[in-house]
């Protein structure tokens, strides 16, 4: 059943839009051929505001679509630097 299961999902393009693309997931995905985005973006809108493509085992939000910016501040609302958690505006 594995074959054909990836044969039929060869080509397909995913886009996943949630809170949080699960790794093992991806990684099943990925395996079966499927060409995998990850999409964030408020839920109150139900927009999409970052993009990334997903390939080997890393997933992230992504980077700004076009026209759009994107910050992570902290709690103080100042810039954070790569890698340091804070909050998505």
């Amino acid at each position: 059943a594995g074959g054909s299961t990836r044969q039929a999902l060869q080509g397909l393009k995913g886009l996943c839009g949630c809170e949080a693309l699960p790794p093992d997931l991806a990684q099943s995905l990925l395996a079966r051929g499927v060409a995998l985005w990850n999409m964030y973006g408020p839920t109150e809108t139900t927009i999409w505001a970052l993009i990334a493509r997903v390939e080997g085992d890393k997933t992230t939000l992504g980077a700004p679509i076009r026209a759009t910016q994107a910050w992570v501040l902290d709690a103080s609302l100042n810039e954070t630097p790569t890698g340091v958690p804070g909050e998505l505006y």
